[in-house]
């Protein structure tokens, strides 16, 4: 019951006008995470790359490494999202940062 009363505030959070914050679709993706909802993850960053007018890059980063944790799936490429500005080497980058 607690789950998805919180999973429902977030989802409510991400509509409104917070819809174009990446944090709290960081913390919203983080959280269905934890609970092993790996489906409702992958369609919060999908919800926030479908936004118009932002830069996609680091949640294609973060989907990416969500990805390689939970599906195993090492041909998701980076380089093929719209708009990166990063390129191969935005991960390593991230890292040392």
């Amino acid at each position: 019951m607690f789950l998805e009363q919180a999973s429902s505030l977030y989802d409510r959070a991400t509509s409104g006008i917070l819809s174009r914050s990446a944090l709290i679709h960081f913390a919203h993706a983080d959280f269905e995470e934890q609970h092993n909802r790996s489906d409702r993850v992958h369609a919060i960053y999908q919800k926030y790359l479908d936004i118009k007018d932002i830069d996609p890059t680091l949640v294609s980063l973060i989907k990416k490494n969500f990805f390689e944790k939970t599906v195993q799936s090492k041909d998701y490429d980076i380089s093929s999202k719209k708009n990166c500005v990063l390129h191969k080497n935005a991960k390593t980058s991230l890292f040392f940062y």
